[in-house]
C-alpha cells in the first residue's frame, strides 16, 4: 500500500494547484497586481465581473467618463486603468491603459498670494503655507506633491504667458486701491531659466488689459487648485482676518 501514497500525493498536489489556479483567476487582481500584466490579460481576467465588485477591490475609482459608461484609476506613477461597463448589466466590458500626462523634469514654480501674501506653495520642495504672518507657521504648513496631471495642467497655462511682456514689478490693476490689498508673486523655472513677476499689495480684480487678465486668471486658477486639496483643507483655520 506505502508504493501507492507519493502518486497520491502528487495528484491531490497537481488537484490543489489546478483549484488554487481557477481561484485566482476568478478573483478580481489587487491593482498593485493589475500593473503588472498586459492590458489584454488584466481585461481577460476583469472581462464579465461586475463594476460594485471591483469598486469592492479597486476602492472608489480617481475619475469617471463624461459621455461612457466607465470608471478610471490611477494604476502608476505613468499610467491610468480605463475600465468601460456594459449599461445592462453592469459588467466590464472593456480595459485598457493610458498614459498620465506629465510636465517637464525641469519645469517648476511657486505662487505667493491671499492678503498681503500670507499663502504661498512651491512645486520643488512640495512646502505649502496657508498663512505665514501666523504665530505659529508650522500649524499652517503642510507638504503638497501635485499629481502629474495637476502639474501637467499648470505648466501649460503658466508656461504660456508672455513672460517677456511682463515687467518683474507688475501692478496690472495701476490706480485701483483696495484695502486690504493682495499679493501674488509667481515664479517659473524651465529650461534652466527663472523669471518671475511680482505684483504685491494690489487690488483683487481682473483688469480689462489682455496681459494683466491672463496674469491675474492664472495666478487666481492656481491658487484655488492649491486651495482645493485635501493637504491644504487639513490646515487650521486662518487665526486672524484682515479688515
Amino acid at each position: 500500500m506505502k508504493r501507492y501514497l507519493k502518486p497520491a500525493l502528487y495528484v491531490l498536489g497537481a488537484a490543489a494547484l489546478i483549484l488554487s489556479f481557477v481561484f485566482l483567476r476568478g478573483r478580481i487582481p489587487s491593482l498593485h497586481t493589475a500593473s503588472n500584466l498586459s492590458a489584454a490579460n488584466l481585461q481577460h481576467r476583469l472581462e464579465g465581473k461586475e463594476r460594485s465588485n471591483l469598486i469592492k477591490a479597486w476602492g472608489q475609482p480617481d475619475g469617471v467618463f463624461s459621455g461612457l459608461y466607465g470608471d478610471t484609476w490611477i494604476l502608476d506613477s505613468d499610467r491610468y486603468v480605463d475600465v468601460l461597463y456594459d449599461r445592462d448589466n453592469d459588467q466590464i466590458s472593456s480595459v485598457s491603459f493610458r498614459s498620465r500626462l506629465k510636465a517637464p523634469e525641469d519645469f517648476s514654480f511657486s505662487l505667493v498670494w491671499n492678503t498681503y501674501g500670507i499663502s504661498s506653495y512651491d512645486s520643488k520642495t512640495g512646502i505649502l503655507i496657508k498663512q505665514s504672518d501666523a504665530q505659529d507657521v508650522s500649524a499652517y504648513t503642510t507638504q503638497l506633491v501635485l499629481e502629474p496631471e495637476y502639474l501637467y495642467s499648470l505648466y501649460n497655462v503658466i508656461s504660456s504667458l508672455p513672460w517677456d511682456e511682463y515687467p518683474e514689478i507688475y501692478d496690472p490693476n495701476p490706480g485701483t486701491g483696495q484695502k486690504p490689498p493682495v499679493t501674488y508673486i509667481l515664479s517659473m523655472t524651465l529650461n534652466g531659466q527663472t523669471k518671475t513677476i511680482r505684483a504685491e499689495n494690489i487690488a483683487d480684480t481682473v483688469p480689462e488689459d489682455y496681459n494683466g487678465r491672463l496674469f491675474m486668471i492664472t495666478c487666481q486658477n492656481a491658487a484655488s487648485l492649491l486651495m482645493d486639496a485635501k493637504e491644504w483643507k487639513s490646515l487650521p483655520d486662518y487665526d486672524h482676518y484682515f479688515e
